[in-house]
């Protein structure tokens, strides 16, 4: 009984330290979509099968960005302040060396360090990711998903999600085209909203970029035409291809070309284009947009229901959002054309009049969502009314409504709710009054929120050649208006009409948000309003600095409407606790100085970024001998600290006692907190006998030496002493 016993002993014993042993995992449950009901299961995946993959990477101080860019921050950013919340180059290749173990087949990576897309076998990434493929058969087509991922903690502190686990999500765009009965010219348009007032002052886009991210390529006849057509003067379109390869010639891609020339005719366009709609593609655009800052408007005619994407997947691409705007770009996404409650998709997301639909990434609160209204004839003029309605039971016309995932923006008024409500503005967008386009080499009459969303960007360009590039964060500014004195007079407020389950009503609502632009008013009110210094510490607190003798806590916003003049005072040093301090290092932004004390006078706005860096005290100790590498030391470096002992031969390291154990008198740490350490040294006998044995030697060598030195100089005296006897001198 006893042997037995102990055999149960020994193998719990095992199991426990086995278990113990295990390094500590991370389950991806949030990177999985929820699939629809009445899918047939077909089975595993082929091993050889290839699947691409798309990792997001957390964004260090997430948070702090976005509170600097909730409390007003001018954009862009310097380079160099946002490199502190990029993903580190040595955390990157940790991914990097990560993916491959699955021998892919290729990796793609960006400057950014955002995100990592890569294209493996299925047996490699099931290794990988620790998952299994699965095939399922759904709406006449063969669709693949996965199991959650199953990562290592110490990989996984850097891993924000994962992309590309199923292939059966993918954006839809929103445009429309019919019978030709009424259509608005591109002159017609521009009268009736005030841009063509702007285009005779010279305001017409010149000098600025708009990007347009799309599927497919376009067809180069019909834009000719178009501008030919409607005496709209022709530019080259720039493209970028995200991947080797295109679709062919798309007609969103096209419309959204002609339009976003029609109102801005002198802004450079580019486009950005992908070959499919599925998330991981359209990831990519918009990354490849921002890490390569190809432009500061950005205009997307493609959504996606949010109920069809993961919780990681959303948060992936908000982190290109935000980094995105923290650049100064701006992104027009289009609220879509299916009302309140309705969806491309219904097999996918059953529609129902009680249930409303959001469309991402018009929820995101990063981003201008687009809404649409419908121009009606008066006997002078132009009102406009909420496009959209119930028809058949399913609504239809301008999407609005409120995020199931975002929380309101900080630039959102309380009474909009506790989500974030979108559409943001809006434009023409209704099927009884549609713009004009040509596609296919026909003149057509197209409509939706996927055309008033370029217009939007091409109206930005324009509000950027008024102000010098300087947009900053469009909705920020926009929603600042709100409730102003100054609302009625830039918007036209649209309080008539519904998309089903929401109606348009006084001020902004989930139909048409704020409105549509009374664009020469509007552009002429932001293109002087927008005067601020933004005074920001790089450290992880609040410090106070003196400006014109007061002395304040920074951040800052410091507003103004012509010029400044400031005087600004640091102090060299700012001690927390008597081993925790911040060291003053330099200023940059609109001032560069490594000065304490400064004036400013500017009548430009900007950032002044106040670099301190952030020190601990390394108190190192020893009872002998010295230390060297201690005392104060920036946060993050790795420093070596040696215990020196000029009379070593005498002593032995005993050991570092304290913060640190190691027998070692050279220790190699990274600063990340203060340290007390002691190195303590042990009198040695041996060393002493080793001593006393060679001084010995070295007392008996110079006795040996001086003896023979002295029998030589006898035997010399002899020998000359003979030779004078024999008569030699």
């Amino acid at each position: 009984m006893k042997i037995w016993a102990l055999m149960i002993v020994i193998t719990l014993s095992s199991i426990f330290v086995t278990y113990f042993n295990l390094p500590l995992t991370v389950i991806y449950e949030s990177s999985l979509i929820k699939l629809p009901s009445g899918i047939l299961p077909l089975g595993r995946l082929d091993d050889d099968e290839e699947i691409s993959i798309l990792i997001g990477l957390k964004l260090r101080n997430q948070d702090l960005l976005e509170n600097l860019i909730a409390k007003g921050i001018n954009l862009p950013l310097d380079e160099n302040f946002l490199n502190n919340f990029l993903p580190t180059i040595e955390d990157y290749q940790k991914i990097i060396d990560f993916i491959k173990k699955a021998n892919p087949e290729e990796i793609m990576t960006y400057k950014n360090r955002l995100i990592i897309a890569f294209k493996a076998k299925a047996k490699d990434i099931e290794q990988l990711l620790n998952v299994k493929f699965y095939r399922f058969f759904y709406n006449n087509s063969i669709y693949y998903y996965s199991s959650a991922p199953i990562i290592n903690s110490e990989i996984a502190n850097y891993i924000s999600g994962f992309a590309g686990l199923e292939n059966i999500t993918r954006y839809k765009n929103s445009l429309y085209f019919q019978a030709i009965t009424t259509l608005f010219t591109p002159q017609e348009i521009r009268e009736i909203y005030g841009i063509e007032k702007l285009l005779k002052q010279g305001y017409n886009g010149a000098g600025q970029t708009i990007v347009i991210g799309s599927v497919g390529s376009f067809s180069q006849a019909d834009i000719e035409k178009f501008t030919s057509m409607f005496n709209i003067p022709y530019q080259p379109i720039e493209v970028h291809k995200v991947l080797s390869y295109t679709s062919g010639v798309e007609a969103e891609t096209t419309i959204d070309i002609e339009w976003a020339r029609a109102i801005a005719p002198g802004a450079k366009i580019i486009l950005v284009t992908i070959p499919d709609s599925s998330f991981i593609s359209f990831t990519k655009l918009f990354n490849y947009i921002v890490s390569n800052d190809i432009g500061k408007i950005v205009s997307t005619s493609w959504i996606i229901e949010e109920d069809l994407l993961s919780k990681d997947e959303i948060n992936i691409q908000h982190s290109i959002f935000l980094l995105g705007l923290a650049k100064g770009i701006n992104f027009f996404f289009p609220s879509g054309d299916w009302g309140s409650s309705n969806t491309p998709r219904s097999l996918l997301i059953p529609s129902s009049m009680n249930k409303t639909i959001s469309y991402y990434p018009s929820s995101d609160p990063f981003v201008t969502s687009v809404g649409g209204t419908t121009l009606i004839k008066k006997t002078i003029g132009f009102y406009e009314e909420a496009w959209g309605g119930i028809d058949n039971g399913l609504t239809y016309g301008s999407g609005g409504g409120f995020s199931k995932f975002f929380t309101r923006p900080f630039y959102q008024p309380e009474q909009i709710g506790k989500m974030r409500g979108y559409p943001d503005v809006s434009f023409n967008a209704g099927s009884s009054s549609p713009y004009a386009i040509i596609f296919n080499g026909k003149l057509s009459a197209g409509y939706g929120t996927s055309i008033a969303t370029p217009i939007w960007a091409a109206i930005t360009a324009i509000l950027s050649q008024m102000s010098k590039g300087n947009v900053g964060f469009l909705n920020y500014r926009l929603y600042k208006i709100y409730n102003s004195t100054i609302y009625s007079e830039v918007f036209n407020d649209i309080t008539e009409g519904t998309n089903g389950y929401y109606n348009a009503t006084k001020g902004w609502d989930p139909v048409t948000g704020l409105g549509t632009p009374k664009t020469y008013e509007l552009l002429n009110y932001l293109k002087t309003s927008f005067k601020s210094i933004y005074i920001i510490p790089t450290t992880d607190i609040s410090i106070k600095i003196k400006i014109n003798d007061s002395i304040e806590s920074i951040p800052k916003v410091i507003n103004f409407t012509d010029k400044i003049n400031l005087k600004i005072d640091l102090s060299d040093t700012i001690y927390i606790s008597k081993d925790i301090r911040y060291k003053y290092l330099k200023t940059y932004g609109i001032l560069n100085s490594n000065k304490t004390s400064f004036n400013l006078t500017s009548s430009d706005n900007g950032n002044i970024i106040i670099v301190y860096n952030k020190q601990y005290f390394i108190n190192a100790t020893t009872n002998f001998g010295y230390i060297v590498g201690a005392g104060w030391q920036n946060e993050g470096d790795y420093i070596t600290v040696r215990a020196i002992n000029p009379f070593y031969l005498f002593f032995t390291f005993k050991g570092w006692k304290g913060d640190i154990n190691s027998s070692f008198p050279e220790i190699n740490l990274k600063v990340d907190r203060s340290y007390n350490i002691y190195a303590e040294w042990q009198f040695s006998i041996i060393g002493l006998i080793f001593f006393i044995s060679i001084l010995a030697a070295l007392v008996i060598g110079i006795f040996l030496i001086f003896r023979e030195a002295r029998k030589l100089t006898k035997r010399a005296t002899q020998a000359e002493q003979g030779l004078g006897s024999l008569g030699y001198s």
